[in-house]
């Protein structure tokens, strides 16, 4: 936390729900007077600047419903290893509720955790945020410590585990990217899919007449 922290909620005040703009005036005059907060007062600063940074931002994951029972991350890994076979370095980029990317990537031969999912914030390599992993026995292996983040990635990972087409159709929708290739769609039929023709080929997904009957 930081004055970057504090200018945010200074200047956003109609950004928070009602019943916390009070809470961030006396955090703000905490700050201005002492030049320091305490370190609860510090952690509801960066909540309270969270919920600005994601005011009007489509919910992404609001799309699909927890899973009531444990998602089998096997089938991720498996939906990877069979893309591998056509690409190089197959990935899958959807979003988080802050509308910051959720980037799904599998690990090459030459890591140490080769055949295992890395999670992260989409970032160039050394200078991304890493949430976690699913090893390559399918296992969830969550690393952030941010628990609404964590809470996101399981119902992300449950729906894309039990119906990626219709999770990658869903990003494309709202957002007007294809997730597996991150380029805008523009094409009608693939607008009107929700990903691309070449993407859907690589991964194994239907596409055209067949995404209807499946849809």
């Amino acid at each position: 936390m930081d004055q970057t922290t504090i200018n945010k909620l200074n200047a956003n005040p109609h950004k928070l729900k009602a019943s916390s703009r009070d809470f961030a005036k006396s955090l703000v005059t905490q700050w201005e007077k002492y030049g320091k907060l305490s370190e609860k007062q510090a952690i509801w600063a960066d909540k309270l600047a969270d919920e600005i940074d994601c005011f009007g931002v489509p919910d992404f994951t609001k799309l699909f419903e927890q899973p009531e029972d444990k998602p089998d991350y096997s089938a991720i890994v498996e939906f990877f290893a069979k893309a591998a076979i056509k690409l190089k370095h197959p990935a899958v980029t959807l979003q988080l509720k802050n509308g910051k990317p959720f980037k799904l990537a599998l690990n090459g031969p030459s890591s140490s955790k080769a055949g295992a999912i890395s999670m992260t914030d989409g970032g160039p390599y050394g200078a991304n945020k890493f949430y976690g992993r699913i090893s390559k026995a399918g296992e969830l292996e969550p690393y952030t410590a941010s628990a609404p983040i964590k809470e996101e990635m399981v119902r992300m990972l449950g729906a894309f585990a039990k119906q990626p087409a219709a999770t990658a159709a869903a990003h494309g929708k709202l957002t007007g990217k294809c997730c597996f290739c991150n380029t805008p769609l523009t094409d009608p039929k693939s607008t009107a899919v929700g990903y691309g023709a070449t993407c859907a080929k690589n991964f194994g997904l239907p596409w055209g007449a067949a995404f209807k009957e499946v849809a």
